[in-house]
């Protein structure tokens, strides 16, 4: 159970993260700029384009973490939410959550408050930029000729 939980929560809390990025609203790098605030995603919209998301392996979840919240607003902003949250949630709606999946939901919350707070700086990166799983093959590919390469050296020398 370990690594797949590991495995599922590090695809999901990318999800999560591009998600929080996207929802983020910059703050402004022109103060003389009076054009209203918006979020990236609306501004994407605003210009046709679609958001990029990375693979979402477990979409119940994350469509559980957006019914729950994602987060929770208080006086001093918004923060993850709580195992209690969860419980009240299950009540109204009639879902059983296992153990496993509250651990997921609570760091995926977690994620979500963490990148939303970071993605207001205007020059916060995307989280996922669709290209780390090219940069891998690509390595790969590049390790294999270079393999291939020294062999052949070898056997000529």
């Amino acid at each position: 159970m370990g690594k797949f939980y590991e495995s599922i929560c590090e695809e999901l809390s990318l999800w999560v993260r591009q998600m929080a990025w996207l929802s983020a609203v910059p703050e402004k790098t022109n103060p003389k700029d009076k054009r209203e605030p918006v979020s990236r995603i609306d501004a994407m919209k605003a210009m046709g384009e679609d958001p990029l998301l990375p693979p979402n392996p477990a979409s119940y979840l994350t469509d559980w973490l957006f019914e729950i919240g994602p987060t929770v607003p208080t006086g001093m902003g918004a923060v993850p939410i709580t195992f209690g949250d969860m419980i009240d949630w299950q009540a109204v709606v009639g879902v059983e959550i296992l153990p496993w999946e509250a651990r997921v939901l609570r760091r995926l919350s977690i994620a979500y408050v963490n990148e939303s707070y970071r993605a207001t700086k205007a020059d916060c990166p995307l989280p996922y930029t669709g290209t780390s799983e090219e940069v891998v093959s690509n390595r790969d590919k590049v390790s294999r000729q270079l393999s291939a390469m020294f062999s052949g050296l070898r056997k000529k020398g």
